[in-house]
């Protein structure tokens, strides 16, 4: 049981951490550009950030295409342009600015992710026998005495 709680506090904080922590990431690498958003977006699924993920639409940034932005309510700023901050590392991938309850969200994500990691693979501690002569199920063991013989 202590195992799977952990994995689900684990793919949990992953899922936060996806909403959250990575467009803040994104924001502060203030990579920022105008973007114009097309047609052809996805819906949220679920309820992001805490219980699902963002939709996403493909968008057009001067001078070429350079794939798609997510973010909370994006399929609503089909052909407006909007700023949005590029990913590190990921140049075809941008998100719209994440609102301070998403960061304050990210930093709870990293927390419920070492929970996660914790409970998952760390050995619970069992009780230590009552003694010496005691046997593994922790009651002492029918061993008879020198004095008895």
């Amino acid at each position: 049981m202590r195992r799977l709680l952990g994995l689900l506090f684990l793919l949990y904080g992953l899922l936060l951490a996806l909403n959250t922590t990575a467009p803040t990431l994104a924001k502060l690498s203030n990579d920022k550009v105008i973007a114009t958003i097309e047609g052809g977006c996805t819906a949220d699924l679920g309820s992001p950030p805490f219980a699902g993920l963002y939709g996403n639409c493909p968008a057009l940034a001067p001078p070429a295409i350079f794939g798609r932005v997510f973010g909370p309510h994006v399929a609503d700023n089909q052909g407006h342009a909007i700023e949005v901050f590029r990913y590190p590392l990921l140049e075809s991938y941008a998100v719209i600015p994440p609102s301070n309850t998403d960061q304050v969200a990210g930093i709870i994500a990293v927390l419920i992710i070492v929970l996660g990691i914790l409970l998952l693979v760390s050995d619970r501690k069992r009780a230590t026998p009552a003694g010496p002569d005691a046997d593994d199920s922790g009651t002492p063991s029918e061993t008879p005495l020198a004095s008895d013989t």
